[in-house]
């Protein structure tokens, strides 16, 4: 994306602003993955503790 979308004719800026924008996609993916399994552990624990 950095190429395609014209990033590295911003130079320093561009390269910052695309790997942040990168990690910030990377973020949303894992929380979703990881609030999935959360959800399931706490329904688990819910059952096994009668809370």
């Amino acid at each position: 994306m950095y190429f395609l979308l014209g990033g590295w004719l911003d130079g320093s800026p561009g390269l910052a602003w695309c790997t942040l924008q990168t990690f910030y996609e990377y973020l949303i993916v894992r929380r979703k993955c990881l609030g999935d399994e959360a959800h399931a552990t706490s329904q688990i624990r819910h059952r096994l503790t009668g809370q």
